[in-house]
């Protein structure tokens, strides 16, 4: 075989030879040696193998974090939760999300986080190493880049943290909601323990040995009664982050005018029982996402709806900007109409603007308004200061202006309205618009005005991380 094969090589040379100049001589070399250009190493590719997940099964990647018990002594770490370290592993995941939109649901908690892949995923031709090393990669150096987001810096990355990966494969969709229950069901079983011990440790001054020797057969009721009887703790009024860990879901964003964008959800919420999976079916269903406004009211969503929307006139003079972080809130009704539908808003947003401009305020007077469904409106924005009455006056650079859109004598806005209120102090306070310790001051329909101060603390704070969509 091979003396035929060099004997073809020179006839095709002479032909070649007699139809082409002397130049093409050069050619002929360059042409010989492609020819034998490859490696002789190359060989060693066929110890390569190709591992590949079976088909038509969940696919599901989890990252442990290695040695956190001392990465987190290290870094400080409040026990038994510290919630900036769970709300940047929340972030790591979102940027897996981002990554890889075959990823249809996560759940984390600790120093764990699991990724589901859809059932008919052909990412990657379904790879294993390929999909253990991408997750685990990206989630490693997103846990590091968004380290200063959440611990500022007061609390320096001394050393880079490590992470494990594994991948399971699950045929049914029974087999996949039982695994996520069994990972939901061991953040109850670890938080209650770590509740209850580090109670024992901290405010008892017990020694990590002696709170061991106490709890060791103790049953869960049992632990519920020394949270309750020793520390008047009531374990069902802990953060629902620290019971039940973040589940991240894909929600489509609809916006008017734009393509609409897929997000991911963090959500803290019971995930074991049908209802989750109920209001949730794309998980199971393999749909590309869930719209968001089908959970409007039951997700930690809020809606910010940009000025421009609602068709709001350009100021009519210079408005003195707003010092941030600012160290006052105050709540307020509009005094007009009030109304669910969007386009009630907006025309009400308009008169509001067109009434407080008469009477030369340069704009609408508040800095955001709040609609009967609960969908939060931008008025003058956290940038500008608003424009309070004249006892206040001087605080208006230093304030925050919300009003809930209505009249109320006699009665109180809704509960997706004051929700919505609540989370846009918490919004505010997250990025750095509002100080977080602030007075709250509200002033009533009938104009009497009283005021409470607030604290808010972002390591204690309930909670589901506020999510906002601007609309």
């Amino acid at each position: 075989m091979l003396f035929k094969a060099s004997v073809g090589l020179c006839i095709f040379k002479k032909i070649l030879r007699a139809r082409l100049n002397t130049t093409s001589l050069y050619f002929l070399r360059t042409f010989h040696i492609g020819e034998m250009a490859k490696s002789k190493f190359e060989y060693v590719r066929h110890f390569e193998t190709e591992n590949k997940c079976l088909l038509n099964c969940w696919i599901v990647v989890r990252v442990d974090g290695k040695g956190f018990h001392k990465f987190s002594e290290a870094h400080k770490f409040e026990r038994p939760n510290d919630k900036r370290g769970l709300d940047l592993m929340a972030r790591a995941a979102a940027s897996v999300f981002e990554d890889l939109n075959e990823v249809c649901f996560g759940f984390g908690h600790s120093d764990e986080f699991s990724f589901v892949f859809k059932k008919t995923s052909q990412v990657y031709n379904r790879r294993h190493e390929k999909l253990l090393s991408l997750v685990t990669s990206k989630f490693s150096s997103a846990y590091v880049f968004y380290w200063r987001d959440y611990f500022g810096d007061e609390v320096k990355l001394l050393y880079p943290p490590s992470f494990d990966g594994r991948v399971v494969l699950y045929p049914t969709d029974q087999n996949l909601r039982d695994y996520l229950s069994w990972r939901q069901a061991d953040v109850h079983v670890n938080n209650l323990y770590n509740t209850v011990f580090w109670a024992l440790v901290l405010k008892k001054g017990l020694s990590n040995k002696e709170a061991e020797e106490k709890l060791c057969g103790t049953l869960s009721s049992d632990k519920n009664e020394i949270l309750f009887s020793e520390f008047n703790i009531n374990y069902n009024n802990e953060p629902e982050q620290f019971k039940k860990g973040t589940s991240l879901v894909r929600k489509v964003v609809k916006q008017k005018g734009k393509k609409p964008r897929m997000v991911a959800v963090p959500l803290h919420c019971d995930i074991i029982n049908d209802k989750f999976w109920k209001e949730n079916p794309e998980i199971l269903e393999c749909d590309t996402a869930g719209e968001i406004e089908v959970q409007e009211g039951k997700m930690t969503v809020l809606y910010v709806t940009p000025r421009d929307w609602w068709g709001a006139q350009a100021p009519d003079k210079a408005i003195e900007p707003t010092k941030l972080p600012v160290k006052n809130v105050f709540f307020t009704y509009t005094k007009g109409r009030y109304g669910f539908s969007e386009q009630f808003c907006r025309d009400e947003l308009r008169k509001l603007q067109e009434k407080h401009m008469s009477r030369e305020a340069g704009d609408i007077i508040y800095n955001f308004a709040i609609g009967g469904s609960g969908k939060t409106y931008e008025c003058r924005g956290w940038a500008v200061s608003p424009k309070l009455g004249k006892r206040y006056k001087q605080l208006s650079n230093q304030s925050i202006f919300i009003a809930y859109m209505g009249i109320f004598k006699g009665t109180m806005p809704t509960i997706k309205m004051m929700r919505a209120g609540d989370w846009l102090v918490k919004l505010g306070i997250r990025r750095g618009f509002i100080d977080t310790k602030f007075v709250q001051y509200h002033i009533t329909a009938t104009g009497y005005e009283g005021y409470t101060s607030q604290k808010f603390d972002l390591a204690t704070e309930d909670s589901e991380k506020c999510f906002d969509v601007t609309l």
